[in-house]
């Protein structure tokens, strides 16, 4: 992607349309600072001990231990070491510039079609397929389709919720209204009885 980019912008042919007499360098305000962060990043880069040792160290010398039989930050030796994440990055980086070439000859030197050759390839066709329709996508798995699946489980649990109080607690009611529609059924002998039997239980409870 950066080369594509790169080679659009810095050596791309110029388009026959754009008004190219009107354009022109960007003022010494937008020159300076990118002159000195570029410079920065080649000098940071190649010197790698120099902000590590001047800027980073003295911050976190007080907050960082060092291992025993180690006298300084081992993430770093000397400014041109190399080890073998360095050459994979490498050997990816040359393998990306030979793929950006092989799809420039194939694209006609149009630098926006160069990664088609690598869409195109056997295996990595399928994968981009995929990754189209969204198969390798987190969002689309773990929030879509997550909250699909949690609101299928709530919904049915509100179902239950719903159907015990509309069954559970509405049989409870009905059968307690009728027991006591068959206890008060308005006749005095009735009354008398469980008044009669009330006694009876508390006397027992009194005199027990």
């Amino acid at each position: 992607s950066f080369l594509k980019l790169g080679y659009s912008v810095y050596l791309g042919k110029v388009n026959k349309d754009m008004p190219i007499k009107k354009v022109k360098e960007s003022h010494w305000a937008m020159l300076v600072p990118m002159v000195v962060i570029a410079f920065g990043c080649v000098l940071f880069g190649v010197y790698n001990r120099l902000p590590l040792e001047r800027l980073l160290e003295p911050i976190v010398a007080h907050s960082y231990v060092l291992e025993e039989g180690h006298s300084e930050m081992e993430f770093w030796r000397h400014s041109f070491s190399l080890n073998w994440i360095a050459g994979v990055s490498m050997l990816v980086l040359v393998a990306a510039y030979l793929l950006h070439r092989h799809g420039m000859k194939k694209a006609n030197g149009n630098a926006s079609m160069a990664s088609e050759p690598v869409h195109h390839l056997p295996g990595l066709r399928q994968l981009y397929d995929l990754a189209e329709k969204r198969f390798f996508d987190i969002y689309e798995w773990g929030f879509k389709r997550g909250v699909d699946v949690v609101a299928s489980v709530m919904f049915k649990f509100d179902r239950l919720i719903d159907s015990f109080y509309e069954t559970a607690v509405t049989s409870t009611a009905r059968i307690s209204g009728n027991a006591l529609g068959w206890m008060h059924n308005g006749l005095l002998v009735n009354y008398s009885l469980w008044v009669i039997g009330g006694m009876g239980i508390v006397m027992f409870i009194i005199f027990r």
